[in-house]
This record gives C-alpha cells, structure tokens and sequence, in this order.
C-alpha cells in the first residue's frame, strides 16, 4: 500500500480536541470544505507553498486522500531557489492560493513515494529527499513509544517549527496518531533548535520553560553549556538527533537522563559509526533521493545508511562531532558554502570568493564570506548584502563580508580562514 488513509485517524478520535479548539472532526470538516474550491488532481506531484499552518496541513492531507505527492517547499524562497527546487524534484502542480499547472511531463518515482522534501547538499544545490508512508509513521510511532511516560492524553503539542522541515513536519502527524492536541499557542511538549532555546534564556523567559513537560531539542550542535544550563533550571529537555533521510530523529535522550550528547538509538533505530561516519540502519529511512530531475536510491552498506556526520558512539551515547561534507548548521538551517560561493561569484566585480562558518552565541554558527575583487578593491558592505538578499535566503545572507582571502599555496585554506574567523 503506497499510503495510509490519515483520515481514519480523524474518525478514530472523533470529537476528542485537535487543533487550537476544534476536535479532530471538525478539524476534518474544515479541510473539505477547503479544498471544495479547488481541483485537486490525482496520482499527480504537487508543490505546497503555504505559510499559513492549518492550511498548509488541509492542503497536505487532500493531496494524500488524492494519492498524489506533496512537494514541500519553504514560503521564503526566492524565485531563484524556487526554479531550483523545481529543477532538483520536478512536480506537475503548485498549490498556492489556487493550482498553477506547471508540467505534464511523468516523472520516476519510487513506487511507495508519498512526499518529497529538500535539503541542502554539500554541491550547494538542492537534494529532494523521496518519503513513505511507512517512513512517516515508523518515525513517528517510534518518538511516541520513546517518549511515552512524558506524554498522556490531554498532551498539546505545539506547533513552533516550519512544516516544510521534516522535524516541523513530525509534529503534526505524531499527535494525529496518538490523538493528541496541535496548537499554535503554548503547549505542553515543544521541539526547538538550539537557536531558540537561546533567545528564550536570554530574554529570561525561564518560568514559561519550566511549564514543559518534554522539550525536544535539535536541527543542529547543541552546545555542552547549553544543556548544563537548562538541566540546572530543571528543564525536562531532550537532545536529539536525526535528518531528513531518517525521517527525523534516529537518537535521543530522555530529559531524566541529563545528557550531554545525542543519547542512544530511539526504538526500531540500530546505529554505528564506521570510520568516523554515523550509519543509521531502520524502516524511516528514506528511499533516495533527487538531484538534477533524476531519482536515485541511497547507497547502502549491509542496510545501514552512512551519513555525513561525524559521530562517537560511547557508554554515555553518541557525541555528534559536526559534519564531514563542509556543510555547516546555523539556527537549525543547513547552510552549503558551495551554494553562497556560487552566487557571489556571479556579481561582475566578485573572482573569489570562499564561506566558512564562525561561531555565533544565538545561532550556532553563521556564514563569513572572505572575498577578493577585480580590481583588489573591497565593495561597501551593505551593497554586497543587499546583492546576497537578491539570490539567497535571509539566513544563507552572511553575517560578515572581508575583503581579502588568505593565500597557503596555489589557493585559499578553507581551514586558516575558518581560524581567522573565529577572531573576527
């Protein structure tokens, strides 16, 4: 069975509450009456750009009662990064506020496909990472047994990450299982990047905090100081780690065990690491993934699928130790140099140009383009930054621009300007 009917988990619980107040019921009436005005297609690919969240989960379940694929696709992106996604993971349809018709052309797909999402690769183009139903609910069945004694029914899970992420996307569709409440308000379990969680320590919001019963905690390195502070104010977190081809989280800790890494695998997950490299073996992962139009199965080793995450696995759990590709995470964003380098390089004045991440108290890390000129000469600041907000999305905007690259040999050290810029 390509997909599961979701709609049964509506009629399962009924009139129990849903979604900021409705019951699952009523949540369901809405959605058709939604999607009344609109043709909505069969067995076709279909782009979702949506930033409304209730409309973007009416849109999500139509398209799946429809058979087709949800495309998910960030509403920020730009016209470019849009043509992009399309190149990478082409779709029939886009759903905005009305259906534009964008292709009749068949695409190959992995028959049990039921979603695609992208992410970053270390090329700097996008990759479409293919989804099935059993990837979806494998992952989310196993967060909801892993977490079971911190959940119960009046549990609300709050809806504070993008859908078009897989691990915004988990929230919904763990609550529809077990019949919990969705709200866009405060609720009783949150997931956030560390990005988040230090802005609500630093604006003292500690009594809101402790009103959690589980906080899920990921997207990107969490630093040792933030956890020892959390756990200090009696924060019930949970620092976890996963990707978009393990459906999201493959790794946990309970908030009771106070850990300082990643925790150990989650049920139905089995990881090891092999030269350094994190491989995760289970039924969420995903089939394969997009790039350039063409559909291609992940490279597997006994089963296992290599990340390229750096990882060590000990008595305690797994240490994430960053990544292998050059990819960096700021805020909970994957960020591909590549990808910025390429852009830049695209302004007339612009013949090199290199991006390195450098350490930020807020957002992890943040992106720092050392660049050179044709003439030697360093443009102003701000017209490079708004030339990088025309092509790029705000958080791959680099917060730094130096002029000058420093040479070692026939070229820049990639390494000896990430140092550089730990001073700036």
């Amino acid at each position: 069975m390509k997909n599961y009917n979701w709609s049964t988990f509506f009629e399962l619980h009924g009139i129990a509450p849903f979604w900021n107040g409705l019951t699952f019921t009523e949540f369901n009436q809405q959605r058709i009456e939604f999607c009344r005005t609109h043709f909505i297609p069969k067995n076709k690919k279909v782009g979702i750009s949506e930033k409304d969240p209730k409309n973007f989960l009416f849109k999500l379940f139509s398209l799946w009662e429809n058979d087709c694929t949800p495309v998910l696709l960030p509403f920020s992106a730009t016209q470019s990064e849009r043509l992009q996604f399309f190149k990478t993971a082409p779709y029939h349809y886009l759903w905005e506020d009305q259906f534009y018709h964008l292709s009749d052309l068949e695409f190959k797909a992995p028959r049990e496909e039921v979603l695609i999402l992208f992410s970053s690769g270390s090329s700097g183009s996008p990759k479409g990472i293919s989804l099935s139903a059993e990837n979806l609910y494998a992952s989310a069945q196993g967060s909801l047994e892993f977490y079971q004694e911190y959940l119960n029914p009046t549990t609300k899970w709050e809806m504070n990450l993008p859908l078009h992420h897989i691990g915004g996307l988990m929230i919904p569709l763990r609550a529809l299982i077990a019949g919990h409440q969705l709200t866009t308000g405060i609720g009783t379990v949150t997931s956030m990047v560390p990005t988040q969680l230090i802005r609500a320590l630093k604006e003292k919001d500690t009594d809101s905090l402790t009103k959690y019963q589980l906080i899920l905690l990921g997207g990107a390195g969490i630093p040792v100081s933030l956890l020892k502070q959390a756990y200090q104010l009696g924060l019930k977190i949970s620092p976890t780690y996963g990707l978009t081809e393990t459906t999201a989280q493959v790794c946990a800790a309970l908030p009771s065990d106070c850990a300082l890494n990643a925790g150990g695998p989650l049920p139905h997950q089995e990881i090891r690491v092999v030269d350094g490299i994190i491989q995760v073996k289970s039924s969420t992962i995903s089939a394969g993934q997009y790039r350039d139009g063409k559909f291609k199965q992940h490279c597997m080793d006994e089963g296992f699928f290599s990340t390229k995450d750096l990882g060590l696995f000990s008595n305690s759990g797994l240490d994430i130790l960053g990544r292998n590709d050059g990819q960096f995470i700021s805020g909970g964003e994957n960020i591909s140099p590549t990808e910025i380098e390429n852009f830049v390089l695209t302004h007339p004045e612009i013949i090199q140009a290199v991006v390195v991440p450098k350490t930020h108290s807020e957002f992890g890390n943040c992106p720092v383009l050392y660049y050179q000129t044709r003439n030697q000469q360093p443009l102003v600041c701000n017209d490079l930054k708004t030339f990088c907000s025309k092509g790029l999305s705000p958080y791959k905007v680099p917060k730094k621009f130096i002029h000058g690259l420093l040479q070692f040999g026939l070229k820049p050290s990639r390494q000896k300007l990430i140092e550089a810029a730990t001073g700036l």
